[in-house]
């Protein structure tokens, strides 16, 4: 019987002991709880939404013209002859939730994050899978400004605490129902000689959304594309004053920029401002973190019209940017102890420490199987632990404490005070 495999485009995150590159768990939890911790800083607290939703919450949101929609959705038909869509992002599902739990009552403006797998049925490559993980954080009822510029901080500040460098932040405004057709317009007028040397995709925008061609990525559009005039000198009164707004705003918060007049970010629901952090060293897929303004999306999907910001990065992505920075990228969880036996008659003290050490929140571990000292010194290199206990020998029957720094191989012997060998090394633990 053949031996079943996970579908294409799906990992398995595996212990970080076991698994390589970026698909270790330790390192997916030292990633969330991180941008959890960051976010909550700022208000953010997290919410948790269904893996499925109705599609027709995908296509109200996200447009019926957009590539996710026409081409990457997962959707079926369930029991009851209900139309399902495996969530290909979270924002849709945020803004349900808001309205259907009645949020706004009790919050004005709602800072909202979240996490968890998406599902897209895209070609997989590296940093793009079918089934991949977002985080994100939503802004609902945050109509000023500050709250693009609060929810562009929040991300930045991640990236800093994870480690992350080699990154630009890279904004545009993308108007508003007020100015945008007037722009739709100026944008087709311009494109019209072009269209016989655009790609055909570029075609089919003409027609259905022509923003989204200043979002092509085939090199033969690229002249064309690069001299189609910017929608920042057709903003309307208020779309020109918020755009003011945002650029002096990241200024004050010391937070670098670029104007990239072609980013218009893919999906229908995006007003005013637009933004990527985009990383140099990760490859083709670079951009790790877009959002921005949505002011239209709740009032779309059947609640009252208040303004939303918002963005989200690809987990996988950001690994990849991580590794960069680092290309060990050392495991998160490692031993702090590592107990290895010498000689008998000593199991019961390593049953006794172990109890103690986890007791009090120390990671600990020992051996399985044999006893000798070369396959125990394996073992507590491959779970990367930080220092080896020596129990039993002659030391450790005279009452000292023989330890080895598994980084830099120094070793050190303690003697054991009156309260015995499990407080000395919970002192050296600082526990």
């Amino acid at each position: 019987m053949a031996v079943l495999q996970r579908i294409k485009g799906t990992n398995d995150i595996l212990p970080d002991h076991l698994g390589s590159g970026i698909f270790r768990s330790g390192l997916w939890r030292r990633l969330e709880e991180t941008s959890l911790r960051v976010a909550s800083l700022s208000g953010y607290h997290e919410i948790r939404t269904p893996i499925f939703e109705s599609t027709e919450l995908f296509v109200r949101g996200l447009g019926d013209v957009t590539d996710i929609v026409k081409k990457e959705m997962f959707s079926f038909t369930d029991r009851g002859e209900r139309q399902l869509t495996l969530r290909p992002e979270g924002t849709a599902s945020v803004v349900r939730a808001w309205i259907e739990n009645g949020i706004g009552v009790s919050d004005a403006v709602a800072r909202l994050s979240y996490l968890g797998p998406m599902f897209r049925a895209e070609r997989p490559q590296k940093g793009r899978y079918r089934q991949f993980h977002q985080f994100g954080i939503e802004c609902i009822g945050g109509g000023e400004v500050r709250h693009d510029i609060e929810v562009i901080a929040v991300f930045w500040n991640i990236i800093r605490s994870l480690g992350v460098s080699g990154v630009t932040l890279r904004i545009n405004s993308v108007g508003c129902p007020e100015c945008i057709p007037h722009y739709r317009d100026v944008l087709r007028a311009y494109f019209e000689p072009f269209i016989g040397e655009l790609c055909d995709d570029c075609r089919e925008r003409h027609r259905t959304n022509v923003l989204r061609m200043l979002d092509c990525k085939n090199p033969a559009c690229q002249a064309v594309l690069s001299s189609a005039p910017p929608v920042t000198g057709h903003l309307c009164g208020e779309c020109a004053a918020s755009w003011d707004g945002l650029r002096h705003g990241l200024d004050l918060a010391g937070i670098p920029w670029l104007h990239d007049t072609r980013l218009v970010r893919g999906l229908d629901y995006y007003t005013k401002t637009a933004f990527e952090i985009v990383h140099e060293d990760i490859g083709a897929q670079g951009t790790i973190v877009g959002g921005g303004r949505y002011d239209g999306l709740v009032a779309a999907s059947g609640g009252q019209a208040v303004p939303a910001v918002g963005g989200a990065f690809g987990i996988e992505r950001m690994l990849l940017a991580m590794q960069a920075g680092d290309p060990a990228l050392s495991p998160a969880t490692r031993p702090r102890f590592f107990l290895v036996q010498i000689g008998d008659g000593v199991d019961d003290d390593i049953e006794r420490l172990l109890s103690g050490l986890r007791l009090h929140g120390i990671y600990a571990m020992r051996a399985d199987g044999s006893r000798q000292m070369a396959k125990q010194m394996r073992a507590a290199a491959k779970f990367a632990s930080l220092e080896v206990v020596f129990v039993g020998g002659d030391e450790w029957n005279s009452g000292r404490l023989a330890i080895k720094n598994m980084d830099s191989g120094e070793q050190d012997t303690l003697v054991v005070g009156p309260a015995g060998v499990l407080a000395c090394l919970l002192e050296r633990a600082g526990a």
